[in-house]
């Protein structure tokens, strides 16, 4: 069933354009694969078989998070029959780093495909080692929010160019310590060039002169009144555990968030910008209609 969907999508310029920005983004690695009708002619029952009973086998270095409006004595019974119940071999295992990395320096590249309703679809991807901190999480976090307004403003307002510009952001701590932020929008196929440029442009603004004070309050405040929303739901508190125990950080107390984000200055974003942004990995994709 799963191969027929698949086959059905092999003309879908969509999937296309997914699979080829998921090999760009991984610099072609072996490990990248494409989900297609093809994939699944090596997919093998025994061999899924073998791979859940030897992941499922051992218990031991499992750390269960369970969150939510359960009181503790109905759920501690569960948990003693259920997963105190589980097999303990106490094999001691690691992870590995398989270098799946996005390509160094600057890619760009521009791809045609056929298309029922003409679009371009703009990909700015920038990459660069980074300390993992509280302090540069959050920063980063800021940037992407000034960001989101700035190009609302220019780029879905002034120039009406398309419905939104979609900025994400992320740091990892392992395998090492590295950020990434990524724009992506879709657009009339006229207008890419000069709205990718504005892309530019925005980021250039903030390294050379820092946000506007303007920019920087509005992102800090939003941010602060998502997090108390937050705090109302289970995905926030799921989330802090799994924080505290992978990367040793307490984001649920208030000295790493709320006063690091207090704390900002103009001249604080302009630096950690102006240190992610300086000589970061990058990638330019651009995807545009061709006739048929």
């Amino acid at each position: 069933r799963y191969a027929a969907y698949m086959s059905n999508l092999a003309n879908d310029p969509s999937k296309i354009m997914s699979d080829s920005l998921g090999r760009i983004l991984t610099n072609y690695n072996e490990r990248t694969k494409i989900m297609n009708a093809e994939f699944f002619n090596h997919v093998e029952l025994q061999r899924i078989e073998e791979i859940y009973k030897d992941r499922f086998q051992d218990a031991s270095d499992f750390t269960f998070f369970i969150v939510g409006n359960v009181a503790e004595d109905t759920l501690k019974p569960m948990v003693e029959k259920y997963l105190g119940s589980l097999t303990d071999l106490t094999r001691e295992e690691s992870w590995r780093d398989n270098h799946v990395e996005i390509p160094k320096g600057r890619t760009e590249k521009e791809i045609s495909l056929i298309m029922k309703t003409p679009k371009s679809n703009v990909n700015v991807i920038f990459r660069k080692d980074l300390a993992f901190t509280q302090k540069n999480v959050l920063g980063l976090k800021v940037i992407k929010s000034i960001l989101d307004l700035r190009y609302t403003e220019k780029i879905r307002e002034e120039e009406g160019g398309t419905y939104g510009v979609a900025v994400r952001v992320s740091i990892e701590q392992f395998p090492k310590s590295d950020a990434t932020l990524s724009m992506f929008f879709d657009c009339d196929p006229v207008k890419a060039d000069v709205l990718k440029s504005l892309i530019y442009k925005e980021i250039e603004k903030i390294r050379e002169n820092g946000p506007s004070a303007l920019d920087l309050d509005k992102s800090v405040k939003n941010m602060l009144k998502t997090r108390e929303q937050s705090k109302l739901h289970n995905d926030y508190w799921m989330s802090s555990l799994y924080d505290f125990y992978y990367d040793g950080i307490d984001t649920n107390s208030p000295e790493n968030y709320e006063a690091i984000l207090n704390s900002f200055t103009i001249s604080d974003i302009q630096d950690l910008a102006n240190q992610f942004f300086a000589n970061a990995d990058e990638v330019d994709v651009v995807f545009k209609p061709k006739s048929e």
